[in-house]
């Protein structure tokens, strides 16, 4: 299930690549994890609050905006009809074409007929929770340190993280899971 989400969760890069003013850092192309939901989210898409998200729970893609929410089930879907409903949903909430193309390689290749599969459903949860402790444990080490950062997850490694100078210090650190 690790490998189906790390795969899932390029649709929200490639969204960020697609919509997003190009970043130096590639800081465009990360998300967040919202822990309320079970989510994660791309940046703001639009000015109407138009948000990508991967839901871990469902096992799902939403398209969020203030008009409401868009479901994609990815149980059974090719990597095909991901992109024939993600460029619609663009086209109908945006006015906008989504591009699938990333400026990086993948461990693994997400090929046309590839089908996304929810085969195990106590994977997921655990997978849920160890974003939630990993987001909670970053928010704690923020806020005890007083650190300007946020806690994002890059597409490319998967992997929670932040990354800051320490106050009064040249030291930058990175951390994350």
């Amino acid at each position: 299930m690790k490998d189906q989400l790390h795969m899932a969760a390029q649709y929200l890069a490639a969204a960020g690549i697609s919509f997003l003013d190009k970043k130096d850092d590639d800081s465009h192309t990360n998300a967040g994890f919202n822990t309320d939901n079970g989510c994660l989210e791309t940046h703001p898409l639009s000015n109407n609050g138009d948000l990508l998200s991967l839901n871990f729970r469902d096992f799902s893609l939403e398209w969020t905006s203030n008009d409401g929410k868009i479901s994609f089930n990815l149980d059974g879907a090719t990597h095909e009809d991901v992109l024939k409903w993600l460029k619609e949903t663009s086209k109908n909430q945006l006015n906008k074409e989504y591009h699938y193309d990333l400026h990086y390689d993948m461990p693994y290749k997400m090929e046309g007929a590839a089908v996304f599969r929810k085969d195990d459903e106590s994977e997921l949860a655990e997978l849920t929770h160890l974003r939630i402790l990993a987001e909670h444990s970053l928010e704690h080490i923020v806020e005890h340190y007083k650190l300007d950062t946020s806690i994002r997850v890059w597409p490319h490694h998967f992997d929670t993280g932040i990354y800051t100078g320490l106050n009064d210090s040249e030291i930058t650190i990175g951390l994350g899971l």
